[in-house]
């Protein structure tokens, strides 16, 4: 999403260590054309080679990414991102998982509100994107 990327742009030229990662489309997605907005190195950008939502090997390259970079506070956007987020945080105590909520509830498809039901406990913020969004979370 090109607002995450503006972000991670943002912070980045703040001096904050960033990475920025996707779930679907493999090593071309990190350094595809549509990332070129993006002023990250590539060796700060990944793909972690999602097929779909439940895909085991692609949330085990999340998790071990997160391990491997030592990574504590996790920004996700987007109905699947922030349900791995959510999941990656499961045994790891000092990951802060932050949620950029930007579609309204009421226009969900079920699976997915049932998952943000479920898993909301797992996220340390979530931050709505304005308050019709905010009011249809609650």
């Amino acid at each position: 999403e090109r607002v995450l990327m503006l972000e991670a742009n943002a912070l980045h030229a703040k001096g904050y260590s960033v990475r920025f990662g996707t779930l679907y489309g493999g090593e071309k997605a990190a350094t595809g054309p549509y990332m070129e907005d993006l002023s990250l190195p590539e060796d700060r950008r990944a793909s972690f080679g999602f097929k779909r939502l439940v895909d085991v090997k692609g949330y085990k390259a999340v998790r071990a990414y997160i391990r491997k970079h030592r990574i504590t506070v996790l920004y996700a956007t987007l109905e699947e991102a922030n349900v791995i987020a959510r999941l990656a945080k499961i045994g790891t105590s000092r990951l802060r998982v932050v949620i950029r909520e930007s579609n309204d509830a009421r226009t969900k498809i079920w699976k997915f509100k049932m998952l943000d039901r479920l898993l909301n406990c797992l996220a340390s913020r979530i931050v709505a994107v304005s308050k019709g969004v905010r009011r249809s979370l609650v």
